[in-house]
């Protein structure tokens, strides 16, 4: 098959992390046999450490600098002359664009809504680059959009390649919880008057599948869900520490988790004492300026840059504690990360994490601080050999139920059934109709 992936290129730490994950997906699958190319709108791939595939030689479409200044000014930067541009899509250029963009919640919506509305002559342009591109490199049977946010730019795809547009949603709604406010209701909308642009929907959960039927109001025949997956050899696993330690990761805003991270902390301080240290792990809001931390938060800490340290400070918990939002998201890959180091994970009793308990037996659910402490102590108070147990299992969940080739094989099986479903069958050629000739009569 003859997949044509396109993701937005990525625009900092986070977006680079996910573009790595694409990246591992699109490796499986040429893998497997499918002719994959994996195209990048607005900024260039990037070849981290761990990388399962190198950035591939692929024309950018829809430079950053060019798209952005469209956006701001169209009136001005339209009429710039084309050679112009390759000279200002600098590195420095392109990271000044994504900090304006991703630096305020005001811009990065009416960059979205410009995007969804197909408005930006600019991104609409090298849409258009990208077309004949592929018309003579490859063809495909199929395009696949990493984000819904793509989905303006559906309708120009489909009328020049003749062919279903598949769309993956994922972090959608999270990103509009981000939001807040006005802006993200008139997303959603966009967002919801987008969704018969594409043919077929890959979402990352059973939960997640059922939400978007009812908020982005998507056909319950148009979607299916892949559970994500990584590569578990590129995360060495993790003996048990040598003291106990309990880890707590908050995911999204703290503010509107279900328990606090006080009240989380307390109570399992309650359950297995105050000498065993609890270490609390945040990530910023990028649109939170720098000042006191929120309460609660004051001795946390940022998770570290690269992926090794990361990696190190996963696997030194006992047990790891996540804080979901609410509502929680639709699927939290850190968790997989985690279980992937070997350690056993205690998560909210809600969204995706039911489908990943189900799926892993070093993981427990949780509805309320009590029953956290609980499952926490349970995990803490195992003699070493149940722990190292524990830990055997938590890794070997991941590669049996969540690796990237089961992610792959699910990608492709999804993405034929997209194609099946939107392409029409050859009509048969009418029956022929023998005569027989009539003797004449005289």
């Amino acid at each position: 098959m003859r997949i044509a992936y396109i993701i937005p290129g990525p625009a900092g730490p986070f977006f680079e992390k996910n573009s790595q994950r694409e990246q591992a997906l699109v490796a499986e699958l040429r893998w497997n046999g499918h002719d994959v190319l994996f195209v990048p709108l607005l900024f260039p791939l990037k070849s981290g450490p761990r990388n399962a595939t190198p950035a591939d030689e692929v024309p950018l479409f829809g430079g950053a600098v060019r798209v952005y200044l469209n956006h701001i000014a169209p009136a001005l930067f339209s009429r710039m002359p084309g050679w112009l541009w390759p000279v200002l899509d600098t590195p420095a250029l392109r990271s000044f664009a994504a900090r304006r963009v991703m630096g305020s919640r005001k811009r990065l919506s009416e960059f979205l809504k410009d995007a969804l509305d197909g408005r930006n002559g600019a991104l609409l342009a090298g849409m258009e680059e990208l077309c004949r591109w592929l018309r003579s490199e490859q063809n495909p049977d199929v395009v696949l959009l990493s984000t819904p946010f793509l989905l303006g730019l559906a309708s120009a795809l489909r009328s020049a390649l003749r062919t279903p547009i598949a769309c993956a949603l994922n972090s959608e709604l999270e990103d509009l919880a981000m939001l807040d406010g006005p802006e993200a209701i008139v997303l959603l909308t966009k967002l919801r008057s987008a969704v018969p642009e594409a043919d077929g929907f890959i979402t990352v959960s059973h939960f997640h599948s059922e939400r978007v039927q009812k908020r982005l109001g998507v056909p319950a025949g148009a979607t299916r869900h892949v559970h994500p997956g990584l590569q578990a050899s590129a995360f060495e696993a993790q003996p048990p520490p040598s003291a106990p330690c309990v880890g707590i990761v908050v995911r999204g805003d703290p503010a509107r988790c279900g328990i606090g991270v006080d009240a989380a902390k307390a109570a399992i301080q309650r359950r297995i004492g105050p000498a065993v240290p609890v270490r609390v792990v945040c990530e910023p809001n990028p649109f939170q300026p720098r000042r006191e931390a929120p309460r609660g938060l004051r001795d946390a800490e940022a998770p570290p840059r690269s992926e090794d340290a990361q990696q190190a400070l996963l696997g030194s918990f006992s047990a790891v504690v996540f804080l979901h939002p609410d509502p929680p998201p639709a699927f939290d890959p850190q968790v997989l990360e985690a279980l992937a180091c070997g350690t056993p994970a205690v998560l909210p009793d809600a969204g995706a994490n039911r489908e990943i308990a189900g799926l892993s037996d070093a993981t427990m659910l949780y509805d309320g601080a009590e029953s956290l402490a609980a499952a926490v102590a349970a995990f803490v108070a195992a003699s070493p050999s149940r722990q190292s147990e524990l830990r055997r299992l938590a890794r070997s969940g991941v590669e049996h139920c969540f690796s990237m080739p089961r992610m792959a094989q699910d990608t492709a099986e999804a993405l034929q059934a997209i194609v099946a479903r939107n392409t029409r069958p050859l009509e048969p050629w009418p029956a022929r109709q023998e005569t027989v000739p009539q003797a004449r009569s005289t």
